[in-house]
């Protein structure tokens, strides 16, 4: 029973893989018509670049769910490589610390309300 859900979850997480790569192709065409209507008229797609952000931010997050699906995880080598194995191996324990404190700190600061926007503090934009 376990294997069918997990055989489900793997091509649930393919789908909505597909949906970032279809965001990463709209992205690249919108570009290409920008750079033309630039050439040709002068006249660039008004938001372009805020559009972007957005569509490669929700792309990169569509690609998670299947790299959990598939126990894979994502890591940069290249400099503990060129360090060789005893320098890597501390770069990792010093990666994994890093992340177990900032998730320490990201929870302390949702018990304080202060990640919900309950909290006092400034940054609200609006006002008299």
């Amino acid at each position: 029973m376990l294997a069918r859900i997990e055989a489900k979850a793997e091509a649930w997480s393919r789908r909505v893989a597909m949906l970032g790569v279809t965001g990463f192709v709209a992205v690249a065409l919108v570009t290409i018509i920008d750079v033309f209507m630039r050439w040709l008229f002068n006249s660039p797609v008004d938001g372009l670049e805020e559009m972007n952000r957005l569509v490669v931010a929700v792309a990169i997050a569509c690609f998670f769910p299947l790299a959990i699906a598939e126990r894979h995880h994502i890591a940069i080598t290249f400099l503990g490589s060129a360090l060789g194995r005893i320098s890597s191996a501390w770069l990792r324990a010093l990666a994994c610390r890093l992340a177990f404190t900032s998730n320490g700190f990201r929870i302390e600061l949702s018990e304080d309300g202060a990640l919900s926007g309950g909290g006092g503090g400034g940054g609200g934009g609006g006002g008299g």
